[in-house]
């Protein structure tokens, strides 16, 4: 089977981040974590989550507003961010497509025996 350039450019379309969808993510679920989840960075949007989840109850005792304001913090400076991951991201796909492409048309010209 031959990759084509087409073939390369529907890989690549399938499996790209949209960086509107990130924000999207970042403006609705952002201080869930959402966004870090679909940029794959899913250790820091878990730990998001996690200090999110446990300062909304802390909140009626006054100290889970530090927490919140951490996690409102850590919000804004993903804004700025996300345009990067996503470039990384899609970067690194067209790099691992073009590889693979390579790849599959050397041991198609390798001489048979």
């Amino acid at each position: 089977m031959q990759i084509t350039d087409a073939t390369v450019m529907m890989a690549f379309q399938i499996r790209k981040k949209d960086t509107l969808i990130a924000f999207l993510l970042w403006w609705f679920l952002g201080i869930f974590g959402g966004h870090r989840f679909y940029c794959n960075r899913g250790g820091s949007g878990a730990a998001m989550l996690a200090i999110t989840l446990v300062s909304f109850p802390l909140c009626y005792v006054c100290i889970g507003f530090v927490g919140l304001f951490a996690i409102f913090i850590w919000w804004i400076v993903d804004a700025f961010c996300l345009p990067g991951w996503i470039e990384q991201h899609n970067q690194e796909l067209m790099n691992q497509i073009e590889y693979t492409r390579s790849v599959h048309q050397q041991n198609l010209t390798l001489p048979m025996r």
